[in-house]
């Protein structure tokens, strides 16, 4: 799309959509921001349509998936808090840190959730568990040959996500 076609959706539509995603949150001020982040990723897409009914019902499919993200995020961004009042000795970053730290989980966590079950779940109890080949193989009831080959599909899968989406 050419930015003359996003504002054209965007005078048509944004009080719309941020009507859509303030009922959806429940928070005007997210659903603003995040009616923003969807006009952007037009501006990164090449599509067309046909009308301006059809972009907003592109629209309305970005809206979802933003949800989705936020509310992935803001999951996250609890269970992180949460950890960090677990912790022996008291951890004190600034927002900025704790920003970046999020950001990172995020991101490992968008990659693991495109991995299918056995190699997740091979790669979780390995890498972030703590498990020996060994003891995967018998919890799984795999062999160790099998746990090997999954944490080297896991690692190339998430290493070609990483470089796809630029995830550095």
């Amino acid at each position: 799309m050419d930015q003359q076609d996003v504002q054209k959706l965007y005078c048509a539509h944004h009080h719309w959509m941020k009507s859509l995603l303030a009922g959806k949150l429940q928070c005007v001020d997210d659903a603003a921001d995040l009616a923003q982040d969807a006009f952007e990723r037009l501006l990164k897409k090449d599509l067309r349509f046909d009308s301006l009914s059809g972009g907003r019902h592109y629209l309305s499919r970005i809206a979802h998936a933003l949800c989705i993200d936020f509310w992935r995020r803001r999951k996250i961004e609890q269970a992180y808090l949460e950890s960090l009042q677990h912790l022996s000795e008291p951890y004190s970053a600034d927002l900025t840190q704790h920003q970046i730290v999020i950001d990172i989980i995020v991101k490992a966590d968008r990659m693991l959730c495109r991995l299918p079950g056995k190699i997740k779940r091979t790669f979780i109890a390995v890498q972030i568990e703590g498990l020996t080949y060994n003891q995967v193989a018998e919890r799984d009831n795999i062999s160790v040959a099998s746990v090997k080959n999954y944490l080297a599909q896991a690692i190339l899968r998430m290493t070609m996500f990483r470089e796809a989406f630029d995830l550095d």
